[in-house]
């Protein structure tokens, strides 16, 4: 009988495809997968499991932080090639494995994705994705779970390089005031600021 002692794979070739969580664990993207290593496992850390649903190569991946509190994370967001973007969440802390529990779709392969969590409700989460064309899409998780397209941003040739979405200080819990950061190939940046709808159809 066979059994894994140790699992090794190679990090994608980018620069936003590796992120160490406040949990102690690294997500980093080998080719369409993305790996979940332990860095306190054994002697020299461990691969503890691997999460399969893009068909294309993984472009980004990042933990989605709690943005009032320092607890553990227990979702990622990942993006790919494929046109795909994935919201993973974990289903069982012992043995970390994760389930891809919601696929946002574009029509050109994604570069670029952000999340962060509505103040009120770690249900609630606003996501930014953005295309290789120049698309940055703004989408909406209710806390009912269901997700839409709130917003998308053209910009046509230009490359979006970088996405930040963050709550403002100051923002009132029930209603927040939120920031969108994009950076540019050319060296500019784009600071959009709106208030979140409570309603998750309405545009921001």
């Amino acid at each position: 009988m066979f059994k894994i002692d140790y699992i090794s794979s190679a990090c994608n070739k980018m620069p936003h495809v590796v992120d160490w969580g406040r949990n102690n664990l690294i997500c980093y993207a080998a080719n369409n997968a993305i790996a979940i290593y332990d860095p306190l496992s054994g002697n020299i850390g461990a691969v503890l499991s691997t999460l399969h649903a893009h068909s294309g190569r993984v472009n980004a991946v990042q933990w989605i932080r709690f943005s009032s509190s320092s607890k553990p994370e227990v979702e990622l967001i990942s993006c790919s090639s494929d046109g795909s973007a994935i919201i993973w969440t974990m289903v069982d802390p012992k043995s970390v494995s994760f389930q891809p529990r919601y696929t946002l779709m574009h029509n050109k392969p994604i570069k670029i994705c952000d999340a962060v969590y509505h103040p009120k409700s770690e249900m609630e989460l606003v996501i930014c994705t953005c295309t290789i064309n120049g698309c940055a899409q703004i989408w909406s998780r209710n806390d009912h779970g269901s997700i839409s397209r709130i917003q998308s941003l053209d910009y046509e040739a230009k490359l979006i390089v970088m996405a930040r979405l963050s709550i403002l200080p100051g923002s009132s819990q029930g209603n927040p005031n939120m920031l969108l950061v994009l950076a540019f190939e050319d060296s500019s940046l784009h600071l959009m600021s709106s208030e979140c709808c409570q309603n998750s159809s309405s545009e921001p």
